[in-house]
């Protein structure tokens, strides 16, 4: 008979919503198997099906707030390829509004994670203002529809500074450090990643009933984040790559710093359209359309079919569902370790994964009732 224990959950930028359960079966103390299992509601938007659409739409930030800009904007592309209406230019004012937002949220998604998620996991001091500074002057661009010169400048100087606040703070460049001296026991080989895709892709495959619970690259599984994969694939790398991350986007906002100082409006930002060469909506039969659209952990896809002015079906798939899928390369690295190296490794993975929900780590141990 099984002795069963549970730890407290370590949220990762998503307070106690429903997460994950990390199941581990033991026999001696030695980590012997791993399950993941997902608690998260990711049907959540088929509660709206039924609705007037612009109703289902002002829904979306409250249901979905984590990364709320991102889920309207994958949301609205999908509705807009749904009702069959022309592709948005690259050089339109709605566009860069769009990819500026989703720029200042990834943003404050990542101050969250190096103000509150490393230090609270590295025993640190969390930092609470950066991330209420950046949260404010997001907020505040979020609801002008057509932001003014000076109104854009002031939010994108603010979330930037805020970023640069929390990174590289000297903590986490000896963190850094320590993780680079470490030696791993058993280095996994460089994550795959889900090559660069665009709305097409997402929209030939969602319609799959299970696909967005448990998603793969046609067969494969694949992990997803914002950049390239790391070159390994343990723990010290997905770390670093979760650092460089940061930095890279500072450069991206002091991008738009840039054009903004220099009176140019959002859609003259020269850097835009930089690589922006794949679909991010596309339109199916029966009036379905998915969306996508930017996050500090990779893409967000909306799948949404209209019946009339009302929502027919919605289906969302999340970037978490990528690297937490049930059958993930990395859950093999944890086999065989102890439960103490576990529970104390464990809170250093969900960082590195970096999951939009908290995970709980449960764990049963086998007893021999004969001994």
């Amino acid at each position: 008979m099984p002795a069963e224990h549970e730890s407290a959950a370590n949220p990762t930028g998503a307070g106690q919503a429903p997460g994950y359960v990390l199941e581990a079966r033991l026999r001696g103390g030695i980590v012997q198997a791993l399950q993941l299992r997902c608690e998260r509601p990711i049907t959540l938007l088929q509660n709206l099906c039924g609705r007037e659409l612009d109703q289902a739409l002002s829904l979306v930030p409250l249901l979905l707030p984590l990364c709320g800009q991102a889920q309207l904007i994958a949301a609205q592309r999908a509705v807009e390829a749904a009702r069959g209406s022309p592709a948005i230019s690259l050089a339109s004012p709605k566009h860069a509004r769009r990819e500026w937002l989703l720029d200042l949220e990834i943003a404050s998604s990542l101050i969250w994670r190096h103000a509150l998620d490393w230090p609270a996991a590295l025993g640190l001091p969390t930092r609470p203002e950066p991330l209420a500074q950046a949260r404010q002057a997001l907020a505040r661009a979020a609801a002008a529809a057509a932001p003014p010169l000076a109104l854009a400048q002031a939010a994108t100087e603010r979330i930037l500074i805020a970023l640069q606040t929390v990174l590289p703070s000297p903590e986490l460049l000896e963190f850094a450090a320590q993780l680079d001296a470490a030696a791993e026991p058993a280095p996994l080989s460089a994550p795959r990643r889900l090559p660069a895709v665009g709305a097409d892709w997402f929209a030939a495959r969602m319609q799959r009933p299970d696909f967005c619970a448990a998603p793969d690259a046609d067969g494969e599984i694949v992990e997803i984040g914002m950049h390239a994969a790391p070159n390994e694939g343990g723990l010290r790398a997905r770390l670093r790559a979760r650092l460089d991350e940061a930095v890279r986007h500072c450069a991206r906002l002091q991008q738009w710093q840039a054009s903004l100082a220099a009176g140019s409006a959002l859609h003259e930002a020269a850097h835009l359209d930089a690589g922006a060469t794949l679909p991010i909506a596309a339109a199916l039969a029966n009036r379905i359309g998915v969306g996508l659209a930017r996050t500090a952990r990779g893409p967000v896809a909306h799948l949404i079919q209209l019946d009339g002015s009302r929502v027919a079906d919605w289906r969302v798939l999340a970037p978490s569902e990528w690297n937490m899928h049930p059958r993930s390369r990395w859950l093999t690295s944890l086999c065989g370790s102890s439960l103490a190296l576990l529970r104390q490794r464990w809170p250093l993975w969900q960082l590195a994964l970096d999951p939009c929900a908290p995970v709980r780590l449960h764990w049963m141990e086998e007893v021999n009732e004969h001994a």
